[in-house]
Formats: structure tokens, C-alpha cells, sequence
């Protein structure tokens, strides 16, 4: 046990090392952070499958096997989806038009459509949970190629800007609800009745924790009540709470993503006065641990290639399949007059979510290790291609100013 944990320092030092060098680069290219945190892994999991080749498979097992490193890990996922939740402001969106809804809609069905009849004929991916698993993996959009070569955003872009970062926000809901499903109902399947009554206890706690999510100023209120009471000891209190909070979550089979994202509601509830700093000072610490779980997906992907099979083929097949989907979606939003067509290409990158799903899924056998590595070079070409359609800030062109919902 000693040595597995040694081998921790050594995990972490040769990955910060690695993605030191490379963080800056892919800055100074713009390209997505989390593609610079994969190919950590990537590099990383070649290093290690020389290093295996030279002196043995040892020294490499200690490091892929380690469960203080999978533990970490998921720390860092945990806290990546907590950072999402404690910046989630429902008040950006303005359900009054529901157009962004409409949007979204027509995106899921697109994407389940295309996505799912190309997985069944094409790809020869016949089992429901496989293929349903890719298609919800896939309804996440990565926005942030177009978004960073158009900052600031030219005022009269703003709306259809707005518009496409809203969709973006409710497709990623929409993906880890419906992926938080999957995982729920794998626990429900094999569910013994004997369990039933810590469940219900359960459920009454994560009942208490639905107060940050309807009414945060309820639950401040409580907080407040107590800090009178116990002084200077309230912070512990409070991390009572929130550990009992995750502790419940994850006995109910709840997804890491759906509770990470909960967990980051509730956090902003709990710390008060201190929400600013916690915003500008503890989150950017902390993404020294998130990196970690994106640089096990590029492991997995370098460690896995071996099952890729028939990798050019499927590989053209699924970004093609994306390609057309974008280009639907953009078409019907030219004619629901929500987007123009540039914007609108903007939905073709996948990301960070999406590839986070993908591993997850991978972790627990509910994807072959061939669509994971499959899947995951798709999204990281997708993302760089996006980088090269936005090299340049989108122009105002009259044909923007005179389409209806633009300015």
C-alpha cells in the first residue's frame, strides 16, 4: 500500500511537468485548454508504454492501476463539475421566448437521429446502452473556439451569441441528466429490496439539499441561525453538511457529474459573504487537480488504441456525421432566423463534457474500449477544427444586420 501511494508523487510530477510545456503553447495557439490536458495523458501514456517495453510492465501497472490515482482524479472531476454549479446563474436564462428551448430540441433530435442510425448501420453498435451512451455524449457542444476569437463580442452579435451560449448551457443539462439516468438505472436494475430503507434515508437527505436549488436564501438563513450559535465553528458545520450531502448522492447511484454540478449549487449557498473569493481564489487553485481527469482520458486513449480497429473508417463516418448534423442545425436556424450560418457552426466542436462522459462510461465497461478511443479522437479533432474555422473574429456584414433576431 506504501508503494502505491509513493507512486502518486511520481504520477503527479511527471504530468505537471508535461503539461507545464504544454499549457502555454496551446495558449499561445488558443487552443482549448482541455486538448493540452489530454495530450498530457497522451504523451504521458507513451512514455509509460516505452518505459514498459524497456525494464517490464511493472513499474507501468503501479501507475495505471493506482486507486489513490483514479481517487484523485475523480476528486478532480468532482471539483471541475462543482465549479460549473457554483457558476451556474439560472437567471441568464429568459424563458420568456422559447426559442433557445426550440433550439435545443431540434439539436437533441438531430443529433439522437443521425448519431443513432450511423451507430446501428455503420458502425455495427446494436446494443441500446452503448449507442444511447454516444449520442447523449455528443449533444454537448464545445463553444469555446468561436466564443474566444469574437471577445468582446461585437454588440450587434450579442443576441445570436447569447442565444448560442444558451443552447450550449442546456444541452450540457440535458447531457448529464440524461447520462446520470443511465448510471441511475444500472444501480435500480440489480436494486435489492433489503436495501430499501437506507435508500429512503437517502432520499430524505438529499431532499433537505433540493433548499440551496429552490430557495438559496432559506438555506443561508439556517446557516446564519447557527453561526450565532456555534461562532467561529460554523465552517465545520458546514462541511459536515456537505459531505453528508455527497455521501447520500453517491449511496443513491447518482452520477459524479449530476452531483458535482449539485454540489457546486450548494457550495455557493454555504459560503456566504465569502462566494467572491471562493469564485476568484479557491476554483483556480483547484484546477490543478481537475486537469488530472482529462489527462487519464488521454492515457486510456494511448493504453486502448491497441482495440481502435478499423479506425479510419469509423473515424470518417462519425465526423462526417457531425459535419452534417451542424450544417442541418444552421440551416434551420437561418430559417427560424436565430442564427446566422457562421454562428451557427459554432455548435460543431465537441468538448470537455463530452469526453468526460466518455470515460466515465468507459470506466464502468458501459462503452468497448473501440468507441472510446473511437470517440474521443473525434472530439479532439473536432475541437481543433473548430479552432481553424474561427481564426478570425466573425464580420459585420449588412446581411447580419438585416436578418431579423441579429441585432
Amino acid at each position: 500500500m506504501e508503494n502505491v501511494f509513493i507512486e502518486l508523487f511520481l504520477y503527479l510530477a511527471c504530468v505537471y511537468f508535461i503539461n507545464g510545456l504544454l499549457i502555454n503553447l496551446f495558449r499561445y495557439l488558443k487552443i482549448a485548454d482541455f486538448i493540452a490536458n489530454v495530450m498530457t495523458g497522451v504523451i504521458f501514456g507513451g512514455i509509460l508504454i516505452a518505459w514498459g517495453q524497456l525494464v517490464g510492465p511493472e513499474g507501468v501497472e503501479r501507475l495505471v492501476g493506482n486507486k489513490f490515482i483514479n481517487f484523485v482524479s475523480y476528486v478532480g472531476l468532482m471539483l471541475f463539475m462543482m465549479q460549473l454549479g457554483f457558476n451556474f446563474e439560472p437567471r441568464f436564462f429568459n424563458f420568456r421566448s422559447n426559442s433557445v428551448m426550440v433550439q435545443a430540441i431540434i439539436f437533441v433530435a438531430l443529433n439522437s437521429a443521425f448519431l443513432g442510425a450511423v451507430c446501428y448501420y455503420l458502425l455495427g453498435i446494436q446494443e441500446t446502452l452503448p449507442m444511447l451512451t454516444l449520442v447523449i455524449a455528443f449533444l454537448t457542444i464545445n463553444i469555446g473556439s468561436i466564443l474566444s476569437s469574437n471577445f468582446p463580442i461585437d454588440p450587434t452579435l450579442k443576441r445570436p451569441f447569447t442565444n448560442l451560449i444558451q443552447l450550449a448551457v442546456i444541452l450540457d443539462v440535458i447531457a448529464i441528466l440524461l447520462f446520470s439516468g443511465i448510471f441511475f438505472w444500472l444501480k435500480v436494475r440489480g436494486y435489492e429490496p433489503a436495501d430499501i430503507q437506507q435508500d429512503l434515508i437517502n432520499v430524505a437527505i438529499l431532499a433537505i439539499f433540493l433548499i440551496p436549488i429552490l430557495s438559496q436564501n432559506t438555506f443561508q438563513k439556517i446557516f446564519s441561525f447557527l453561526e450565532r450559535w456555534s461562532q467561529n465553528y460554523t465552517v465545520l458545520l458546514k462541511l459536515g453538511t456537505f459531505f453528508l450531502f455527497l455521501y447520500a448522492g453517491f449511496q443513491m447511484g447518482l452520477s459524479v457529474l449530476v452531483l458535482g454540478l449539485w454540489a457546486g449549487q450548494i457550495f455557493k449557498s454555504l459560503s456566504g459573504p465569502a462566494r467572491s473569493d471562493i469564485r476568484h481564489k479557491f476554483f483556480p487553485v483547484a484546477t490543478f487537480v481537475y486537469i488530472l481527469p482529462f489527462v487519464e482520458i488521454g492515457m486510456t486513449l494511448v493504453l486502448n488504441w491497441e482495440y481502435a480497429g478499423n479506425f479510419i473508417y469509423h473515424f470518417h463516418v462519425v465526423l462526417l456525421t457531425l459535419v452534417v448534423i451542424t450544417v442541418v442545425f444552421s440551416l434551420l436556424g437561418i430559417a427560424l432566423k436565430n442564427f446566422t450560418f457562421a454562428i451557427a457552426m459554432g455548435a460543431f466542436p465537441r468538448g470537455e463534457l463530452t469526453v468526460l462522459i466518455l470515460w466515465l462510461a468507459e470506466q464502468i465497461e458501459l462503452i468497448p474500449k473501440s468507441m472510446f478511443v473511437l470517440s474521443v479522437s473525434v472530439v479532439l479533432v473536432t475541437s481543433l477544427l473548430g479552432r481553424l474555422l474561427f481564426l478570425r473574429p466573425l464580420v459585420r456584414t449588412e446581411e447580419l444586420l438585416d436578418r431579423p433576431g441579429v441585432n
